[in-house]
């Protein structure tokens, strides 16, 4: 018999202090940009509504021909693609690594009819992006940083080796606060066209802000993990996954609101990482638990990584998240349809084997919440 309560696979905390420095941000002309100044000390920052949004002005800021190719990985988010599309060009799809890395030997078969290339830190993961840059000399690069916000080292995070780096502030990444990504400018060649493109941006309303401030809270409640058992999850979650139509979407400047809550927290998120990596290893560990006899687990790692989720590769994938459904817990298929997303962009079925291999194995265990063993006290 399922538990009632029920831990969400992604994190949609909003806390009274986020929803204080939200408010507090409504009011402030000037924000404090010191915090990100020390993350991203090389390089220059703007702010957008999404980091679909960030990728396609980095594309745009490039000022490439109209259909240029775009190297990206097959297993990815589908708005990469989407933002790709956006920008007027066509992506080249690139396979990855059984580690959720790029791989190198399809980018050197594929590099010559590259224009640019998006490296994706799945899962905080951090590529290689120096080794990337001499196989593809001249090429510009863009990171694209959704998962990997502070993943890297204190003279190297992630962001900062190729000419952009962009993130994702959206709900159930890490950070969650809201809407929001980030554009990190290395190469000053491209600063003056991005510095624009992001002044022509259109300005949010006070509606907008108060509007995002009540669905974080609402979001926020409605993944209670009692709640979510009861409720959200049973009457409100569909597969908007396997929905996916192409679309367009709207190209915006950050939320005043969201930006106060990422600009006040970035202390509680250095703090949050090194909980990651203590929540990581016992959560591997309950889900081998939960799943005795245990089937295959290959357990993808990596080092200086945030540990936004842990991804794990399984043939018995259903047998797992089914098992932790019935504990209480949450995991992901996370990206599991992205073959099917890049069909819709040129990809062929064969073409990136590995990436066909993961999102058919992929499983996502959530680290933001401790889980418990069989029969632990929660007191």
């Amino acid at each position: 018999m399922q538990k009632c309560s029920l831990v969400p696979r992604l994190n949609y905390n909003y806390c009274l202090r986020d929803c204080t420095n939200a408010i507090r941000g409504l009011s402030r002309k000037q924000p404090d940009y010191s915090p990100l100044r020390e993350l991203f000390d090389y390089g220059d920052f703007f702010f957008v509504n999404h980091g679909r949004t960030g990728l396609r002005i980095a594309l745009t800021a490039l000022s490439l021909q109209p259909g240029s190719r775009i190297g990206v990985t097959a297993y990815n988010c589908r708005t990469v693609f989407q933002a790709i599309e956006a920008a007027g060009h066509n992506p080249v799809f690139i396979d990855i690594t059984k580690g959720l890395r790029l791989d190198t030997s399809s980018l050197e078969k594929q590099g010559r009819n590259l224009d640019a290339l998006i490296v994706t830190h799945l899962y905080g993961l951090v590529n290689a992006v120096d080794e990337i840059q001499r196989i593809i000399p001249g090429i510009p690069v863009i990171e694209d940083c959704a998962h990997a916000f502070l993943s890297g080292d204190d003279k190297n995070y992630a962001g900062t080796g190729g000419d952009f780096g962009v993130f994702s502030m959206g709900k159930g990444k890490f950070p969650s606060i809201g809407d929001g990504g980030i554009i990190v400018v290395n190469n000053s060649k491209y600063l003056d066209r991005t510095r624009e493109l992001t002044q022509q941006l259109p300005a949010r309303s006070l509606t907008d802000e108060l509007l995002s401030i009540t669905g974080s809270i609402l979001l926020s409640v409605i993944h209670n993990p009692l709640v979510y058992g009861i409720f959200t999850s049973p009457f409100l979650k569909s597969d908007g996954d396997r929905q996916y139509r192409k679309s367009s979407f709207r190209v915006k400047a950050i939320l005043k609101s969201n930006l106060s809550v990422l600009l006040n927290g970035i202390d509680n998120y250095r703090q949050s990482v090194e909980q990651h990596l203590h929540n990581a290893r016992n959560n591997i560990e309950v889900v081998r638990d939960l799943v005795k006899p245990c089937p295959d687990l290959y357990v993808i790692s990596g080092s200086n990584w945030n540990h936004f989720m842990v991804p794990v590769l399984s043939h018995e994938r259903d047998l797992v998240i089914d098992n932790a459904k019935k504990n209480g817990y949450e995991l992901g298929r996370h990206f599991s349809h992205s073959v099917e997303w890049a069909g819709q962009y040129g990809y062929m079925k064969g073409d990136c084997p590995v990436s066909e291999y993961v999102a058919e194995n992929i499983i996502a265990i959530p680290t933001y919440y401790k889980m418990r063993r069989r029969n632990e006290s929660i007191g």
